[in-house]
């Protein structure tokens, strides 16, 4: 009997704690986190590090269980089992077939833009605004990425204003679905056992830098190019946005050569927007480290934007996505509630951080202005920081629309429901297998 129970436990032990697809099964469909080097759904992050802009997120660590099909769903024999149809996603007009846990809803969502109007944030109050809209933050959410410490640094030291524009090519959706609660992985269950049910601040901190804030639970998938330019604010105060607009975006094409009428863009970009202005352009997904950062000395021709744009299929990151409170997660309603007690006190923590760089930052603003501005150079302004509300910590959407420009589209319920009414029908699988 001992013996028995101790075999029992193996299995469940071992179910509990694989992440990655069993062996000799085909590669998991990108956007699934399959481990700590993976981004997708499924793992944990701390929102407060997630840029806004870059797109670009950090996991912490493997949170959602997957599960997966049995190995023998993938043998010609079984493809049509009633539980192997939904075990494997082709990715649209390519031959690739990848391996999809049950408990993941995906869909191709094949589609491409981008936006290459103004996106312009003249002062701190501004920015707050937009990444308040981009995030969805809620009440006690506050930032101190990578972007946020620099649009700070660059509107402070150097009276600048920010511009975004960006292309999008985007392949499937993933969505893990809400309901039932997801299962967790073993390491996340014994991290959360070992919290004490009374509120313990150290404790309940440790545990946060250990998993983050929240899991990641949809995400579309595909490649993107970001600009984000930094340019004097007198542009704007001197030329009007019609003006700073056709200079970003001749700045955007003439550094990412895009096939387009609007190519060329070196050419159109006036010469003092280029002394007094810092433009990058960040490739996310297919062969970007093959590219590096562009800029003016770094560009891309149309022929090399074509063969970036043809590798994502090979390399997809996540774009738009979502993230659910960790706590969530948690059956134990003390324990969660202590969770959501220290995300609230987290979120506290980083608005302290985030006044104090500003109250740092504000005696440097040297007020330059260049000979050719006739206008004063923006006057110090205090940002808006909201002090933390202590409210609920909802889902966070992220990267799922930018004011003035179509948003890239975000992955939302439809998806479920579409996939869920699927299921539930017996309806065609969603791989139209061709071999």
């Amino acid at each position: 009997a001992a013996a028995a129970a101790l075999a029992v436990a193996t299995v469940a032990v071992f179910a509990t704690a694989v992440v990655a697809q069993p062996p000799g099964t085909p590669d998991a469909v990108p956007g699934v986190c399959t481990g700590s080097t993976s981004a997708g759904v499924g793992c944990s992050y701390d929102v407060t590090k997630v840029d806004a802009f870059d797109l670009v997120v950090n996991p912490k660590r493997p949170v959602i269980q997957w599960a997966w099909c049995d190995p023998s769903c993938y043998e010609r024999a079984h493809w049509y089992d009633p539980d192997c149809e939904y075990c494997q996603y082709q990715l649209p007009t390519y031959n690739i077939t990848y391996s999809v846990p049950s408990n993941v809803f995906v869909l191709p969502t094949t589609e491409a833009g981008g936006c290459f109007e103004q996106n312009t944030q003249e002062t701190v109050d501004q920015y707050e605004t937009l990444v308040g809209h981009t995030e969805g933050h809620s009440g006690w959410f506050h930032s101190w990425s990578k972007t946020t410490v620099n649009f700070y640094s660059m509107y402070y030291k150097y009276d600048a204003s920010q511009a975004l524009q960006y292309k999008f090519l985007i392949w499937h959706s993933l969505v893990v679905p809400a309901f039932p609660t997801p299962a967790t992985t073993l390491p996340f269950k014994i991290s959360v056992s070992g919290l004490p049910a009374s509120y313990d601040n150290a404790s309940y901190t440790a545990f946060l830098d250990e998993w983050g804030t929240h899991y990641m639970s949809s995400a579309q998938v595909g490649g993107s190019a970001l600009m984000t330019q930094y340019f004097h604010s007198c542009f704007t105060q001197q030329y009007g946005g019609s003006y700073t607009s056709q200079q970003s975006s001749s700045s955007f094409f003439g550094i990412f050569g895009h096939h387009s009428d609007t190519a060329g863009g070196n050419n159109k970009t006036d010469g003092n927007f280029k002394q007094y202005s810092n433009t990058t352009i960040k490739l996310l997904g297919g062969a970007a480290d093959k590219y590096g950062d562009l800029n003016w000395t770094n560009t891309m021709d149309a022929a090399q934007v074509q063969d970036w744009e043809d590798s994502i299929k090979t390399n997809m990151v996540p774009l738009t996505f979502s993230f659910t409170p960790l706590h969530s997660l948690i059956a134990d309603a003390a324990v969660a509630s202590n969770v959501k007690r220290a995300l609230v006190e987290y979120g506290a923590d980083v608005a302290t951080y985030t006044q104090s760089l500003v109250n740092h930052l504000i005696p440097q603003d040297p007020h330059f202005r260049p000979p050719w501005c006739k206008f004063d150079p923006h006057p110090p302004v205090m940002a808006a920081m909201a002090a933390a509300a202590g409210g609920e910590s909802g889902e966070i959407g992220v990267g799922d629309g930018l004011p003035g420009c179509p948003a890239l589209p975000s992955p939302t319920d439809d998806v479920v429901v579409s996939e869920g009414k699927r299921r539930a029908m017996g309806v065609a699988p969603r791989l139209a297998r061709t071999h």
